[in-house]
């Protein structure tokens, strides 16, 4: 945890030292973090101390999280689909009607509850909550999808291993929009402050786009020998990239990154 904008790093692991591939917050404070134990912790205490929280969760990894208006939180697993907890995680439900044993790599929801998830199958689309699903992959023409984001006027982009796809009508149909983009596997997608997206790439590059996908331009920094795994936007604008050599903060909207690693007592 780092209570100083990324520049310096302390373990918060009371209550557990699992490898973490998903966190989510509540807006109530309450942080759930997504494991490769194959459970979900819960912290309620800005992350001081850790409780499992996986009754019903299906016992697979869990690769995804995200929180919906009303603090639902949902989780997408390794080949069981999603499961739902409407009561701040005490119990879970699978919630994969017409997606089956799906691997769910990525969940985004969007201003109106819509849920989307990321899988090796393409994007799945739910409207109630997460009870029944539809397959959404028109124009995708590669449907590993590992990260999503969503955006207003019913945008929703995908970060597929041969680059990005936006569709313009809630995930109703797809086209790829990879004009300067010279990577080819996309890991993560954020909206940044300004409306403009930050995609991170397994090349260790991160690009830039400031109209709404169309077309992409590199940040001025690789991260050499790297894999650019997550990227983050806190509420004043600063990106953060999580990068296996470290963390990178980036304080002018992507132009420019420093590493802000320290204390982290491993940088993968």
């Amino acid at each position: 945890r780092s209570t100083d904008n990324g520049a310096s790093w302390s373990g918060v692991n009371t209550g557990t030292n699992m490898g973490v591939y998903a966190l989510a917050a509540r807006p109530d404070g309450c942080i759930f973090a997504g494991t490769l134990s194959r459970q979900v912790f819960r912290s309620t205490d800005s992350g001081a101390t850790w409780a499992p929280v996986s009754s019903g969760a299906a016992n697979k990894i869990i690769y995804s999280l995200a929180v919906n208006s009303r603090g639902e939180v949902f989780a997408g697993t390794s080949f069981n689909g999603v499961v739902r907890s409407t009561d701040n995680g005490e119990t879970w439900t699978q919630v994969n009607a017409g997606m089956g044993n799906a691997t769910v790599r990525s969940l985004s929801i969007d201003s109106d509850d819509r849920i989307f998830a990321g899988t090796y199958e393409g994007v799945f689309r739910s409207d109630n909550d997460g009870l029944s699903w539809s397959q959404r992959t028109a124009g995708l023409t590669n449907t590993s999808v590992v990260s999503l984001v969503t955006k207003s006027g019913g945008y929703v982009f995908a970060g597929t291993y041969a680059g990005i796809f936006r569709s313009d009508n809630i995930a109703g149909s797809w086209n790829q929009i990879n004009t300067g983009m010279i990577a080819s596997r996309v890991y993560t997608l954020v909206s940044t402050l300004r409306g403009d997206l930050l995609a991170g790439t397994y090349d260790g590059a991160i690009f830039r786009s400031t109209d709404k996908g169309l077309s992409w331009t590199e940040t001025t920094y690789r991260f050499a020998a790297a894999h650019v795994y997550a990227l983050s936007v806190n509420r004043t604008g600063d990106a953060f990239a999580a990068t296996d050599v470290g963390v990178f903060r980036s304080t002018d909207n992507g132009d420019s990154w420093r590493e802000v690693s320290a204390g982290l007592t491993s940088k993968r």
